[in-house]
């Protein structure tokens, strides 16, 4: 096992040279990491993961977002500041633009066909979307009816196709 005098060493040499910074503010960044790390390491051990882990993390951040780096190099923002940074405040605006997107485009694909539709608004036919004939390929999702919801209304929901069980119903929790 390293020394931790050897870890914060070799931590603000990667600091040094994976930022391009002086070794005094590598030295000082270096040393508010550790002194925010060092109260959750377990068992006593200032250099273990957790603090690995920050350095890691910081660096990456940092070299991600050139802006951050240069307000720290110039001492806009100071490495008080920058060691308690989480990952999201360290972002880019264009990232975190970027991110939330992400986001946004992975909730919409999650969501299933769920609506309401009035009994006989389909006259008395499968409420289903318009393109419905085309969903005869096994492991596509089709709508079958499901009584839900207020008086008079009907919710959508979807159903697997697999060949062999139409007409088979699955639970979906509604």
């Amino acid at each position: 096992m390293e020394a931790p005098d050897d870890i914060r060493t070799r931590s603000q040499s990667y600091l040094t040279s994976s930022l391009e910074l002086p070794p005094s503010l590598a030295t000082s960044l270096e040393a508010a990491l550790f002194s925010l790390a060092a109260p959750e390491e377990p068992q006593g051990d200032p250099t273990g993961n957790a603090y690995r882990q920050r350095v890691r993390q910081v660096a990456l951040n940092l070299q991600q977002n050139q802006e951050l780096l240069g307000q720290l190099r110039s001492g806009k923002v100071s490495v008080d500041e920058v060691a308690q940074m989480d990952p999201e405040e360290m972002k880019t605006v264009e990232r975190a633009g970027e991110d939330k997107a992400l986001k946004q485009e992975a909730l919409e694909g999650s969501r299933g066909q769920n609506f309401l539709v009035p009994v006989g608004a389909t006259g008395g036919q499968q409420a289903a979307p318009a393109a419905s004939e085309e969903l005869s390929q096994e492991g596509e999702v089709g709508a079958q009816e499901a009584s839900l919801g207020e008086e008079g209304d009907q919710r959508v929901r979807a159903q697997p196709k697999i060949a062999g069980l139409e007409g088979i119903e699955f639970e979906s929790g509604l």
